[in-house]
């Protein structure tokens, strides 16, 4: 789990099942089991975490260096994870994030 955990957009469940001397359809049985939720998706929910956290860390960077950066095949795919997992565009998540009490106190 750790490898997805680090690596969400790039390894693939075949590789993974590989790296735990399993099949394809325990390594997912097993996954679901421990951790609640199927692999693709634990690994879409990191890498939009990561996207997010560069930004947020770089704001200055483009969207485009994001993508390739966490992996997204492209932006499309990196802005359909935002609106699942946070209801909004990457750009309105980032601007309210900013506007965020701990940022305005520099507690966060």
């Amino acid at each position: 789990m750790l490898l997805l955990a680090e690596q969400p957009c790039i390894l693939s469940v075949e590789k993974l099942a590989g790296h735990a001397c399993l099949s394809i359809s325990q390594f997912e049985r097993r996954f679901i089991q421990q951790i609640g939720i199927p692999t693709k998706f634990y690994a879409r929910i990191n890498c939009f975490y990561q996207a997010y956290s560069l930004k947020d860390k770089q704001p200055n960077i483009d969207w485009l260096t994001v993508v390739i950066e966490t992996g997204y095949h492209d932006y499309q795919h990196l802005a359909k994870d935002f609106k699942q997992f946070s209801s909004t565009t990457p750009n309105s998540l980032l601007q309210a994030q900013t506007q965020s009490p701990e940022r305005i106190l520099g507690i966060g």
